[in-house]
């Protein structure tokens, strides 16, 4: 496994509970005002980078509730492409925040903390965990 090429991505904090911006100029606005809120310092320029990758598979759970009262961990793998360009650190982070938001935004770990690699896929297409904190 290589090193973890999302590592700078572990600098912006964010929230799944946040709604989904329509655009990703509206998205890096919101994650800078989000900054700003929290008092942490913006990362403009490092979300403007970009990344290595054209596609990766995002990996995380969510919790639900069975009938019996019982709480199920349900895994999600999710694959994004990014057609023949390499995302830049942004455009990841919004296309995740855009499929991860459904099940994340209800749950007591909603805040992005950053992204670990886990190995790759059979096909070589790097994989990653979100690391969520709450």
């Amino acid at each position: 496994m290589r090193d973890n090429a999302l590592g700078p991505l572990n600098h912006v904090r964010w929230s799944f509970f946040e709604p989904v911006p329509t655009s990703l100029e509206s998205f890096l606005v919101a994650v800078d005002e989000y900054a700003d809120s929290i008092e942490m310092p913006r990362q403009k320029e490092l979300l403007r980078e970009k990344t290595p990758f054209r596609e990766v598979d995002i990996k995380y759970e969510y919790w639900t509730q069975r009938e019996s009262g019982e709480w199920e961990a349900i895994p999600i793998t999710v694959h994004l492409e990014n057609g023949t360009e390499p995302f830049t650190n942004g455009e990841l982070l919004w296309k995740v925040h855009t499929v991860c938001h459904p099940h994340l935004r209800e749950q007591d770990h909603y805040y992005f903390e950053g992204f670990s690699r886990v190995g790759d896929s059979a096909d070589g297409t790097p994989v990653f965990e979100i690391i969520l904190g709450s």
